[in-house]
């Protein structure tokens, strides 16, 4: 999927966003609000689990785009915290908490698994499609997650008529280890896609003019406002979404989800996903 975003910036890796989470921009119309307030009650005393998928893609000119491992795990961090402290702020006690892939659906764009440690740092290919964020984590458990988020992924494309019970696609042996994997049978799967322009790829995608560009001009206030458009065009380019799902384990149904796409912002910024990051995502199942 090619999707044209501002300033006529086509993002080639959009696509991954749509994969994580599917390209919608918010939860289906509610159904009366005692959909929720059953949903809620029949999990209510249950340990709940958080298990996810986190990435940021640095986007850059050429097909270099790559892993920033460093801004992964900042905002994995981030966000795991939290929406923990979200989750025990209304009640809720944590069987387990885990992000344990990044990028996973990197392989459902055709996209190499290259990661860099951070800026500028070199470039390397990953052995595997799945990149994990725990190197002891064993390579069937970093599959079993990105299969949990493709089948969610999957039922949220498919979502249609508003709040309601959605089977997932999942076989008998993923089940039963999903269980095992959660230490619950209340199952919060989330997945934040992050995308993080280059200022070259950010500059000429954008229509604006580069710092060499601005360089140029003479005009000492001519070029401020050269560099201040440019900046501002590279803070449009930069984009994230998120998803989060709330799944029943015991009869492998997702209960409910919220989806947003493209938000506008740094995507490596730990406070993007703070505790008025983590309200909204529960919301309206937790208010």
């Amino acid at each position: 999927m090619i999707l044209q975003a501002k300033h006529c910036r086509t993002v080639l890796i959009t696509g991954l966003a749509c994969g994580l989470s599917a390209c919608a921009t918010t939860a289906p119309d509610p159904k009366p609000p005692s959909y929720l307030a059953d949903e809620r009650a029949a999990i209510a005393g249950a340990p709940h689990a958080i298990l996810g998928d986190v990435c940021v893609v640095r986007d850059v000119t050429g097909s270099g785009d790559h892993i920033l491992r460093k801004q992964t795990q900042d905002i994995t961090q981030a966000a795991l915290a939290s929406l923990s402290s979200r989750l025990q702020g209304v009640g809720v006690s944590l069987a387990k908490t885990a992000v344990p892939t990044a990028c996973a659906g990197l392989e459902r764009v055709g996209i190499p698994p290259r990661v860099a440690e951070t800026w500028n740092a070199d470039v390397s290919t990953l052995d595997d499609q799945v990149f994990t964020t725990d190197a002891n984590l064993p390579a069937a458990d970093a599959q079993l997650n990105r299969r949990l988020v493709a089948a969610v992924s999957s039922a949220i494309d498919d979502a249609e008529g508003g709040y309601k019970r959605r089977a997932l696609d999942i076989s008998d042996d993923d089940r039963a280890a999903l269980r095992e994997q959660a230490e619950s049978d209340v199952l919060w799967v989330l997945a934040i896609i992050g995308i993080d322009v280059s200022a070259a790829k950010g500059f000429l995608s954008g229509g604006s003019d580069g710092p060499e560009d601005c360089d140029r001009i003479r005009d000492s206030f001519e070029r401020r406002e050269c560099e201040r458009d440019a900046e501002q065009a590279l803070q449009n380019a930069d984009r994230f979404s998120y998803t989060l799902a709330l799944v029943d384990l015991s009869t492998y149904e997702m209960v409910w989800f919220n989806n947003t796409n493209n938000v506008p912002g740094p995507p490596y910024e730990p406070s993007n996903f703070g505790a008025e990051w983590a309200q909204r995502v529960v919301s309206p199942f937790y208010q």
